[in-house]
């Protein structure tokens, strides 16, 4: 295919792989050598850059800047204010090995995620949470522990009747503030 229109202005070459194409009316820059790829979009706002296993996207509309080698990607959006980067051994649908660190500003989490495992701080309500893929540990059960060996420790110190109440106390104070969490 070789064509060239002055009133739509649209110049398009294409061997079956190889395509080059010029369309000022929809603003379409592209250039594609089996996969040595060069596009510009101004309607859907995309400025891409792709030699074989490298690809350098710009996307002006959401705000995508993406850099992906063969096995890693950095990439940053400011629509939901996300930066990430992601090496990944296998590029396959189910991603295997899935090495992600994030940080979104919105919700002002910053994750690290290892195959099947995460972990992640909250600055709005402090919270460091890490999950397996099976269970979740958080920092909120601290308080419990921490407050449960504060008066173990308090009590073999004083070995007072009175004690028992203040550590009843402390226990049930303990646990409503957990939960308030």
């Amino acid at each position: 295919m070789l064509s060239f229109r002055p009133t739509g202005y649209r110049l398009s070459f294409e061997p079956t792989s190889g395509v080059l194409s010029f369309k000022p009316t929809g603003y379409r820059l592209s250039f594609r050598r089996i996969d040595h790829r060069l596009s510009f979009r101004t309607t859907s706002g995309v400025l891409s850059f792709r030699p074989t296993g490298y690809r350098l996207p710009f996307r002006p509309s959401g705000y995508r800047m993406s850099f992906r080698p063969t096995r890693y990607r950095l990439s940053f959006k400011p629509t939901g204010c996300m930066l990430l980067f992601r090496p990944t051994c296998c590029l396959s649908f189910l991603r295997p090995i899935d090495h992600r660190l994030s940080f979104r500003p919105s919700s002002d989490v910053l994750s690290f995620r290892p195959t099947g495992y995460r972990l992640s701080f909250r600055p709005i309500d402090l919270r460091l949470s890490f999950r397996p893929t099976s269970g979740f540990l958080s920092y909120q059960y601290l308080y419990f522990f921490i407050s449960f060996l504060y008066l173990s420790i308090y009590l073999s110190i004083y070995k007072y009747f009175h004690i028992k109440i203040l550590f009843f106390f402390s226990f049930f104070l303990s646990i409503i503030f957990y939960l308030s969490i």
